[in-house]
């Protein structure tokens, strides 16, 4: 039972990841100093409070996924699936810190740009952002 509870969290965070929001405005915890874990070895570098960031789709998910990951005598699939829970943690943590790069190619505008070098060596440009149009009412 805590294997699908685990996983349900880690596909619940994955989801959340790629755009699909369960809570918003959602408030972090300051961090509180934890009990050492029966397993110390798991997820080094991740602390047990508070959750990382977007890891958590229903409050306590990430007290649960710890709790469970942490002890000891964890079955072989356990271990897989709080395997992939810590990297998935790490990951959160790391986009936190350090986020994405902005994008390479310049923003559109009202005026032609270009010629921009493309990978593979080839040159791209980029046209201007035409107005909207207007409807007219009869």
């Amino acid at each position: 039972m805590g294997t699908r509870r685990v996983l349900t969290v880690v596909i619940g965070a994955l989801a959340l990841t790629f755009g699909i929001s369960a809570t918003v405005g959602a408030q972090t915890a300051a961090p509180t100093p934890a009990p050492a874990p029966t397993n110390p070895h798991w997820c080094p570098g991740v602390p047990e409070s508070p959750p990382p960031p977007h890891f958590e789709v229903h409050p306590g998910d990430w007290a649960y996924t710890w709790k469970v990951c942490s002890s000891s005598g964890l079955s072989r699939s356990d271990q897989y699936v709080c395997g992939g829970a810590c990297m998935y943690a790490k990951e959160r943590w790391a986009a936190s810190h350090n986020p994405p790069p902005e994008s390479p190619f310049p923003q559109s505008t009202n005026v032609p740009q270009g010629p921009i070098p493309l990978p593979g060596g080839g040159e791209g440009y980029i046209l201007p952002l035409l107005p909207s149009p207007t409807a007219t009412l009869p």
